[in-house]
């Protein structure tokens, strides 16, 4: 049996600074070099409208690769990282983004830029930066995908569970 065709996700509000076009950048040059993936994109409007992604994505010729849901939220939002294997979040600025302990949690891969507490919560490995070498190495590794989604789910186990969040309150409160 064959390994399933990659499931990529970007999950955010639309803000110009959440990198929505350097993702379709990112995709593009997937794309255009053969590789097969499907990415969902879910999010709220903001300063990038739905008419405006729907258009970077025709122009670049990603209509068959790429699906817009809009903003989801509980568990339709938990299955959407349950069916996906790579989170790709290129925000330009972020403190510690739900989306990545999300992603995390999930035991997805993860290629996010170095910003804000994102390298403490997923390593500042230059192998999770979005780039398309990065995109198109994890694309057709399925192997290396897993083990990355593995690492994350195990980081966030280790580190960010509500169990480890109260107990690293607790020893704050305790000096």
């Amino acid at each position: 049996m064959g390994e399933r065709k990659p499931k990529l996700l970007f999950v955010s509000n639309f803000y110009d600074y959440k990198g929505i076009p350097e993702l379709i950048e990112l995709l593009t040059e997937a794309h255009k070099h053969g590789y097969d993936f499907t990415c969902t994109i879910a999010g709220e409007e903001n300063h990038i409208t739905s008419v405006a992604l729907r258009q970077l994505i025709d122009k670049n010729g990603l209509t068959k690769k790429v699906k817009y849901v809009g903003s989801v939220i509980g568990d339709n939002l938990i299955e959407l990282y349950k069916q996906s294997n790579i989170f790709i979040y290129p925000t330009k600025k972020d403190a510690m983004p739900l989306v990545i302990l999300e992603a995390m949690r999930a035991g997805l891969a993860i290629l996010s830029n170095p910003v804000g507490a994102i390298p403490d919560m997923i390593g500042n490995d230059h192998e999770t930066l979005p780039t398309p070498e990065n995109l198109i190495s994890l694309l057709t590794n399925p192997a290396k995908t897993r083990k990355l989604g593995e690492q994350n789910r195990k980081t966030f186990e280790q580190k960010f569970t509500i169990d480890k969040f109260n107990s690293q309150l607790l020893k704050i409160f305790v000096r």
